[in-house]
């Protein structure tokens, strides 16, 4: 998880410490929920870019411990290049298709435009700033799922194969794979 203990990218997650490998493995819920974070690869190189997924909040976090929360990290060489936004948009995508969820939030340091950029571009609003267990202020992005319909009925831009993805999907099915243009996202429980 080399992800998790390069400063730079983790400048924004949490208080902005590196993770040891037995706090990143925590991370993941997929065996609880049948959602958490996956892997992002490179479509075409296979390179690794980072990661993207759906978590619960949990205690301390300036929000209602049992909300689910979008992320996505994205390593340093792929900033700016449109994986997180992909990502992004899959993962909402499949919190409102699949799993039924009736609202996403991210949580984003103030610091953090480029991942605020991405929140807006997937149709989040921000909605309000709060600070968390360890003192750093977040602003939170909402999306419910009434406005992601809402914009999925006006969105001409979005190929007929991408709309409604996961609504015939059997749990199987999404929880290996996730693909989009550019990017192969796994989930990291095989």
């Amino acid at each position: 998880m080399a992800i998790c203990v390069d400063q730079e990218v983790m400048r924004y997650i949490g208080s902005g410490v590196t993770w040891d490998s037995g706090r990143a493995e925590a991370t993941f819920e997929w065996a609880l929920y049948g959602f958490g974070w996956r892997s992002a690869l490179e479509k075409t190189t296979g390179e690794w870019l980072g990661f993207v997924g759906l978590n619960h909040v949990g205690p301390g976090a300036g929000v209602a411990p049992e909300e689910v929360e979008m992320g996505w990290w994205v390593i340093r060489r792929a900033w700016g290049r449109v994986y997180a936004r992909e990502g992004a948009a899959r993962v909402r995508d499949e919190a409102f298709e699949r799993i039924g969820l009736d609202q996403v939030i991210a949580r984003l340091q103030p610091a953090n435009i480029g991942s605020a950029k991405v929140a807006e571009k997937i149709g989040m609003r921000l909605e309000r700033e709060t600070t968390e267990r360890h003192g750093e202020r977040k602003l939170v992005y909402v999306l419910s799922q009434d406005d992601w319909r809402d914009a999925q009925l006006q969105d001409d831009d979005q190929p007929a194969s991408r709309q409604g993805a996961f609504l015939n999907a059997r749990p199987s099915d999404v929880l290996a794979l996730l693909p989009t243009e550019r990017v192969v996202f796994w989930s990291y429980a095989g």
